[in-house]
């Protein structure tokens, strides 16, 4: 192996590890979907729509 090509396996393999570095630290902090509350009105403090009946001037 000449010099070139040891350069550029040290720089292929440092450049691998630190996207795994990231991957991984972007893993960490983000919630998978199936791990989220399903009601997100909480979230935004917003009142839930309720139906209610009209009363009839009959």
């Amino acid at each position: 192996m000449n010099r070139q090509k040891k350069i550029f396996a040290v720089v292929a393999v440092l450049f691998t590890l630190v996207v795994i570095a990231f991957a991984l630290d972007m893993c960490s902090r983000t919630t998978p979907p199936w791990e989220r509350k399903k009601d997100s009105l909480k979230k935004y403090k917003i009142k839930p729509f309720e139906i209610t009946k009209k009363k009839s001037s009959h």
